[in-house]
């Protein structure tokens, strides 16, 4: 057997499971929901309130042979549990199959899936990729020859999707003792800080809107900013970052400019907001807020008017920043769609 062969069948060999994953802990957020309902409602049809869970919520089974290695998957449902299994033809060391623990993506573009080895937590090698409505190899696979079976799920990443992330056990990075994160979603803590106090009548809840602009903006930033480079400071992490704190703090970013550079990454809305000739022209008054409100989210088919109604209440809107120049501005005006203008600022900079 060759060393190739021999590395993949120590990769693939079948290890049991550790086991459905846990049902999440009570959240604080319940103590939310006793005082503030309708909100709290309303932020659970939200993206970022699903953007974690059990892996067989929502799962949409299928297979699909990926050309270039050859090998075949099939996602599936076995009592009760969520399974991955894996072959290649005329391979006997390419077989198997890994239980599918947790999603990490809202679903609106795609979401990934991880599994258990010993402990040890790792991205699956293939993702659910909504709007193309099918299976396929996670980014930067497309073209793998094997299975990347050994992408560790580290904290930083987990942070942004799931809350009450634990930390690895000490000396890896992706081993946990016990369930990853607490609460699926990413949940009203995360914006507004610790609520037990608060929940227990001691004082209000922090309310992001009225921080200082920097810190009013980190608490988007921590999570919607993908620089060139970040560079965490000397015994801080990113996921130790709270509402309030100073982002710079925990977390220095570089982002390399010029123009065969400019793009904005998946997750850097922030850098396209702060580039608008919006933001420009309104400076610390305007946030993501402005626009988003993070506990409601219109309907794809009200969104253009939802967020066009948005666009008129501001008496700076700039007429060039419409689809059609030189259009007028008027709330009769059937043509406009503001959402145009992300998408324009992203084509512009070659997103």
């Amino acid at each position: 057997m060759s060393f190739r062969a021999l590395l993949f069948t120590l990769l693939l060999v079948n290890i049991p499971s550790l086991g459905a994953p846990q049902n999440p802990a009570p959240s604080n957020d319940d103590a939310c929901a006793a005082c503030h309902k309708q909100i709290y409602d309303s932020y659970q049809q939200t993206l970022m309130a699903n953007a974690s869970g059990k892996a067989s919520d929502g799962l949409v089974t299928g297979d699909f042979t990926h050309q270039a290695s050859g090998v075949h998957y099939r996602v599936f449902n076995k009592d009760g549990r969520t399974w991955m299994s894996y072959e290649r033809t005329g391979d006997a060391t390419i077989n198997g199959q890994r239980e599918l623990l947790y999603y990490i993506g809202s679903g609106r573009k795609g979401r990934s899936y991880l599994f258990s080895k010993e402990g040890f937590l790792f991205e699956s090698p293939i993702n659910w990729y909504s709007q193309e409505g099918r299976w396929n190899m996670a980014p930067a696979y497309t073209e793998a020859r094997e299975i990347p079976m050994n992408l560790p799920a580290r904290r930083d990443c987990l942070n942004c999707h799931a809350s009450g992330v634990q930390s690895p056990m000490p000396g890896t990075e992706n081993r946990y003792d016990g369930r990853p994160f607490l609460h699926g979603g990413v949940s009203c803590e995360r914006c507004h800080g610790q609520g037990t106090a608060h929940a227990e009548g001691n004082g209000p809840i922090l309310n992001p809107a009225k921080l200082a602009p920097e810190r009013r903006d980190a608490v988007c930033m921590q999570c919607h900013f993908e620089a060139t480079v970040a560079i965490q400071q000397p015994g801080k992490h990113l996921y130790d970052f709270r509402p309030g704190d100073e982002l710079s703090d925990y977390v220095h970013y570089f982002l390399l400019t010029g123009p065969a550079t400019d793009s904005v990454e998946a997750v850097s809305q922030t850098e396209a907001l702060a580039l608008s000739v919006c933001k420009l022209k309104s400076g610390d008054r305007m946030s993501c807020t402005s626009c988003h409100d993070p506990h409601f989210e219109p309907a794809d088919a009200d969104k253009a008017a939802y967020f066009r109604g948005k666009c008129l209440a501001c008496q700076s809107w700039p007429a060039r920043m419409w689809p059609t120049p030189r259009q007028p501005i008027t709330r009769s005006s059937a043509a406009g769609d503001c959402r145009s203008a992300n998408r324009r600022m992203l084509t512009l900079l070659g997103g």
